[in-house]
């Protein structure tokens, strides 16, 4: 949380946070349902910078 304060202070407005995933890359823009729920390692995270 620290650095993504930081970098909001810095006038950064937007942080991806990604694992990523070698067989299903986030340029293709498709994710499926059973991807979503088993490797969203991050969502918490994401979901707390969000509020």
């Amino acid at each position: 949380m620290d650095v993504a304060l930081a970098l909001e202070a810095a006038g950064i407005d937007l942080l991806e946070i990604s694992g990523g995933n070698y067989e299903a890359p986030a340029t293709t823009g498709i994710v499926k349902n059973s991807i979503a729920s088993r490797e969203a390692y991050f969502l918490s995270y994401a979901e707390h910078l969000s509020a």
